[in-house]
């Protein structure tokens, strides 16, 4: 995310991503934070946790027992 290791918003991030992997398919995350920052170029997050919602619903439809591709 461009922080120092010593910047106040990194504290936690490895376990925050730990968790995200044993929840989450790394496609889903790594998809999604790249929706996120292409949306958002000119004023990019400043912490994980803006992410965290963003990959719960990518997964959450990911998953959806009807999703559009279950209707072509």
């Amino acid at each position: 995310m461009g922080l120092d290791d010593g910047h106040p918003s990194t504290v936690g991030m490895p376990m925050r991503v730990e968790h995200w992997l044993a929840e989450w398919h790394p496609e889903i995350i790594l998809t999604t934070v790249q929706t996120v920052m292409t949306a958002r170029a000119n004023n990019p997050p400043n912490n994980l946790k803006y992410f965290e919602n963003a990959i719960a619903r990518a997964h959450a439809e990911m998953n959806s027992p009807t999703t559009y591709r279950d209707h072509c």
